[in-house]
């Protein structure tokens, strides 16, 4: 039947003749339907965001009962993986991770008879390589090309691509890459965290208690030390721990402390965001409160600049004194915003 159009139906007979070639009988025995389940065509793969994957293929077979979708790790090994109707020209197929890479062909079928498979196309979500840096706001090149500003995502990165991330002098470095390999669709992510300018140092606190409970309860910036707030230490406290209005507040709000300081409240958290401090002026304050989540900045007695977060808090309750850790970037370098 191999000359016969694909769902053609014929018809099979069985005649007798006598010795004269004349008929005598004529009777239908079989009618043949021809089958050859041409294979689907155009298949393409897409990676959802759900983690499913989407087949689709134009179905150029005319009698088939459904089509059997098959899937490799390999491109050797194929299993069949789910069956879709009769006419069908696309699946979504479920469970899938998206970090893998997967190999899928598609096959038409009636009953027993399976057909010749389709192309066999490959499934990947992505290729990609998500980069961060802290502080944010890197510049990021290759091959001198300016691929973005951190945090980004790029697709177009190949194995072995140096990546130079670039803030500002002294801040700028090198990172490279080497173990990239797009073709297994995996999203990679690259961070690199930038050195403090050498102009800057950041200290740690130990516990800074409130100003009537037993413990040290001032700071002295410029050194990262914790000091009680006394007339002992009127020349080496900054601010301390007020705890009737619970705000940390500049020394020189208490009698027996010399050294004024000033404060503004950032809009950002994120003490390594690489911001400048704003210029001390008027609109600067003495004080700030301790439900204060993002950074302050500081200005001290010696014309120095810091930024200063409160990174950790407890207490404040009946029997229980308060108390913060601070963390901050002090410029060594006076009436110097830079950080």
């Amino acid at each position: 039947t191999g000359s016969l159009p694909d769902s053609s139906e014929h018809t099979t007979f069985a005649k007798v003749y006598a010795t004269d070639t004349t008929l005598i009988t004529t009777t239908p025995t079989r009618k043949i339907i021809v089958i050859k389940l041409a294979p689907p065509t155009s298949l393409t793969t897409q990676m959802l965001e759900s983690g499913s994957v989407l087949l689709q293929w134009i179905d150029k077979s005319k009698n088939e009962t459904g089509f059997s979708i098959e899937k490799s790790n390999d491109e050797i090994n194929f299993s069949q993986v789910a069956i879709a109707p009769a006419n069908a020209q696309s699946i979504v197929l479920n469970g899938y991770l998206k970090t893998m890479r997967y190999l899928f062909r598609v096959r038409a079928i009636r009953g027993n008879i399976i057909g010749s498979a389709s192309q066999v196309v490959p499934a990947v979500y992505r290729t990609g390589i998500v980069i961060k840096s802290n502080p944010a706001g890197a510049q990021v090149s290759c091959n001198n090309r300016l691929l973005g500003i951190t945090p980004l995502t790029i697709d177009t990165i190949t194995s072995s691509m140096a990546l130079l991330f670039n803030m500002r002098s002294p801040m700028d470095s090198t990172v490279f890459r080497y173990t990239y390999y797009p073709q297994f669709g995996m999203i990679d992510t690259i961070s690199h965290v930038f050195a403090a300018p050498n102009w800057v140092t950041i200290f740690t606190s130990d516990t800074v208690w409130e100003f009537n409970a037993p413990g040290k309860n001032g700071v002295f910036l410029k050194l990262g030390k914790v000091f009680s707030a006394s007339s002992t230490k009127k020349d080496s406290v900054d601010l301390f721990y007020r705890s009737n209005t619970f705000d940390l507040t500049s020394a020189a709000e208490l009698a027996a402390l010399s050294r004024t300081t000033k404060f503004k409240v950032a809009t950002e958290s994120n003490l390594f965001d690489g911001a400048d401090s704003p210029a001390q002026d008027a609109t600067w304050v003495k004080s700030f409160l301790y439900s204060v989540t993002n950074y302050v900045y500081v200005f001290d007695a010696d014309s120095h600049y810091s930024k200063l977060v409160i990174s950790q808090k407890g207490g404040g309750t009946t029997g229980k004194p308060a108390w913060v850790i601070l963390k901050w970037m002090y410029n060594t370098r006076v009436n110097d915003l830079n950080f």
